[in-house]
């Protein structure tokens, strides 16, 4: 069963995401903090994603990072990242529109160096697209080890 915003701002350890929802249930503004990136566009995938990924992570005691930079020598970042697992999860919404530069060879090629890179540093990623996002739960309960 999906968690709601309400389920979040509930839970005993929100104050680790608190930048990710703040208290009045509105999404958090990075306008003024150059440490986070606005996000301009979203789409239900991607909120239903965050807004999951966010209550597992509370409930485990577990920080997620949004646009989490994982190599000092990259520009890479993955979409979520849960660094205390080495667990990055991202979402592959790009490749379902027309004038993306996500669903070209050249951005398929700069993803594939990513994964890449990060299984080699060590990280576990979950990727999702508009299709399989429901199946968020499912993976991290699969690729969770307590």
């Amino acid at each position: 069963m999906p968690f709601t915003l309400k389920d979040i701002k509930n839970s005993k350890v929100a104050h680790l995401n608190k930048h990710l929802i703040c208290q009045t249930g509105k999404k958090y503004s990075a306008k003024n903090d150059k440490n986070i990136p606005v996000r301009n566009k979203s789409s239900k995938a991607k909120d239903y994603i965050e807004l999951n990924l966010q209550y597992w992570a509370n409930e485990r005691k577990l920080e997620l990072v949004p646009e989490y930079k994982f190599n000092e020598n990259r520009k890479y970042r993955f979409d979520w990242a849960l660094p205390a697992l080495k667990l990055a999860v991202e979402f592959e919404g790009g490749i379902f529109q027309k004038k993306s530069g996500h669903n070209t060879a050249t951005h398929y090629t700069k993803d594939a160096n990513k994964y890449n890179l990060a299984q080699t540093d060590g990280w576990k990623i979950l990727r999702f697209t508009a299709l399989n996002y429901k199946n968020l739960i499912i993976e991290l309960n699969k690729n969770y080890e307590s």
